[in-house]
């Protein structure tokens, strides 16, 4: 298997408990002189940030926040702000997200009876993402891919359901151990959950050079 972008999730597949392990970032860092690689997750920048040297660019919010060198990029359409806004005071939540609203999925069903046609929901494990219709991951790893000209073959790592569109984007897709079940079948290769599981799949594959 030969891939020339490697895009990658951060809870539960490049990190554990928001660590990632010494060996994992160093084995990265070799990997980058060889190819693109794209941090893709649902969090906040701030939460990530400290990544960014590691990565040619990092999509945060679920692939509403594009990080590129010194620039942070909302991708969200015009009208979203003033909506967000709308659904953040009948919600009643706060956080650290610029673009998306995170709630816990408990607090689905109040939230799906505020919703109007222009937002989604998108799942990840115990938390519900409250986004602009028709942007995920996979929107927000294209966008990455163009500004950074990321080739294929693409190689994508996850975990969650918020992982399914990238995984489908990708050429390789890859799962580890501790994925949500519905997400096993998508993907070509499985391998050990968190950080360990990015090894592996680095240690076996081929990177044009």
């Amino acid at each position: 298997m030969i891939f020339r972008t490697l895009a990658l999730d951060f809870d539960g597949t490049l990190s554990s408990d928001g660590k990632v392990e010494k060996r994992v970032l160093k084995e990265l860092k070799e990997l980058k002189r060889r190819a693109k690689l794209i941090l893709v997750t649902g969090r906040c920048a701030q939460h990530v940030s400290r990544f960014l040297g590691l990565f040619d660019a990092v999509v945060a919010e679920n692939g509403c926040v594009v990080l590129h060198g010194s620039k942070k990029l909302d991708l969200s359409p015009t009208f979203w702000k003033a909506e967000r806004s709308a659904l953040l005071s009948l919600i009643g939540v706060n956080g650290c997200e610029e673009v998306v609203i995170s709630i816990p999925t408990s607090d689905l069903q109040k939230a799906n009876r505020v919703l109007g046609e222009r937002a989604s929901v998108i799942l990840n494990k115990d938390r519900a993402m409250i986004v602009p219709k028709g942007f995920t991951k996979a929107t927000g790893l294209l966008y990455a891919m163009k500004i950074i000209r990321a080739k294929r073959p693409l190689a994508c790592i996850g975990d969650g359901e918020n992982d399914e569109p990238m995984l489908k984007l990708a050429d390789i897709a890859v799962c580890v151990e501790n994925a949500v079940q519905p997400l096993k079948p998508l993907c070509h290769v499985l391998v050990k959950e968190d950080g360990k599981g990015v090894l592996e799949f680095l240690r076996c594959v081929g990177i044009n050079r």
